[in-house]
């Protein structure tokens, strides 16, 4: 998982698929040769190529990082290494919160299933399958949520490799007698932390203003076109727009990019809810024999199926805004609202008759989690645009 995430947050997709597909290859072969033929090891069998199809996507990851770090520091990088202390508490801050969801999450779901049993054999049989069912199609839902924590934070805060390109265009916009220690420099100085995003953009507006008193007289024709882009492509990245520098303190939202990104994301979002959420539903009403050939069993899924697909309709844009607030590192807000969702949950358990209630808990658990976090995304939303301006 660790190399997995490491994987994401370079942006290399192609290495986890590639390594999904070699487990799955793997697991597959292991199975049959191990559990069909030519041997016969029963469960131990299948436990035994899980654990080799796992091994082989692990070293598939982690041979491509080795060798990104390799490259990254000219082969000599250490196989091993400790971080430092306060690089350990960094990531202490970092995945505490994130742990702490993630057991919520489970708290959650091992609630209903508690539930669940106190209401007899066939309901806690229902609610397996539909449980199964439930998580098979919340894969979809949570890709979003990843791609929202890989993508997200290069388009708020920038990425270190804007550098040359930056550079490019700011020789070829404002003139080619620049040479590129200056624009180097002017790009270094757009991309320094917005704690000093003032003092940046005085220094900027000061190259500026001295670059075209030297080269008024070559480029007065261009001078203007010059202005136009230099301000969209160079000062966009410190948040300083049209030479106003920006009073934030916190770093300036390049809104255009980002609200592309995360319209698209949402319409993804509800491609994966109007297919999957009714999709779901007919399954487990009308085809649950797939799963189970007893009656009793049949008639409780039907009964629940319709609020199994209500919640997995929700779930995308759960995911989605759950990925924003984690790539913007708005982690107390999620850990407080886990913990107000969960409360309220087991209060809904508690009241809850049968199966039905069961599921109808969860869809409330859905529906408190979506507007609280498109809540808050609303509200860091506007009071990003405010500050941009």
């Amino acid at each position: 998982m660790v190399a997995q995430a490491a994987c994401l947050a370079r942006i290399d997709m192609v290495t986890p698929v590639f390594a999904v597909i070699v487990a799955m290859v793997c697991n597959i072969i292991g199975d049959y040769m191990l559990c069909i033929k030519p041997f016969q090891f029963g469960l131990n069998g299948a436990a035994a190529a899980t654990a080799l199809a796992t091994i082989m996507s692990t070293a598939i990851l982690v041979l491509r990082l080795r060798k990104d770090q390799k490259a990254l520091l000219d082969g000599n990088a250490p196989l091993l290494t400790l971080p430092p202390l306060s690089d350990q508490w960094k990531l202490c801050k970092l995945a505490g919160p994130i742990f702490f969801v993630m057991v919520g999450k489970v708290t959650s779901y091992s609630m209903m299933t508690l539930k669940a049993t106190s209401h007899g054999i066939i309901s806690l049989a229902s609610h397996t399958v539909l449980l199964r069912v439930f998580f098979f199609f919340t894969i979809f839902g949570d890709a979003l949520s990843q791609t929202a924590q890989s993508y997200l934070p290069r388009l708020i805060y920038g990425s270190k490799n804007e550098s040359s390109e930056v550079v490019n265009i700011v020789q070829k916009t404002i003139g080619t007698n620049i040479g590129s220690d200056a624009a180097l420099e002017m790009t270094i100085s757009a991309n320094v932390e917005h704690e000093h995003t003032q003092e940046t953009s005085v220094k900027l507006n000061g190259n500026t203003n001295g670059i075209h008193e030297q080269n008024h007289e070559a480029h007065s024709e261009n001078n203007g076109s010059s202005n136009e882009i230099y301000n969209d492509k160079v000062l966009d990245i410190s948040g300083v727009q049209h030479g106003t520098p920006s009073t934030s303190s916190e770093p300036a939202y390049r809104l255009p990019t980002s609200r592309s990104f995360l319209s698209r994301l949402f319409a993804l979002g509800f491609g994966i809810s109007v297919i999957f959420g009714p999709l779901a539903t007919l399954v487990t009403q009308s085809h649950g024999e797939w799963f189970t050939k007893d009656g009793a069993i049949l008639k409780s899924m039907a009964s629940v199926a319709h609020w199994m697909g209500t919640c997995l309709m929700i779930h995308p844009f759960v995911m989605i805004d759950e990925g924003i607030l984690i790539a913007r590192q708005d982690l107390i807000y999620l850990v407080f609202t886990y913990m107000c969702t969960i409360g309220f949950l087991g209060l809904q358990l508690r009241r809850s008759t049968g199966i039905i209630g069961v599921w109808q808990a969860l869809l409330v658990f859905q529906v408190s989690r979506l507007i609280q976090f498109r809540s808050r995304v609303w509200l860091k939303r506007g009071k990003s645009q405010v500050e941009s301006k």
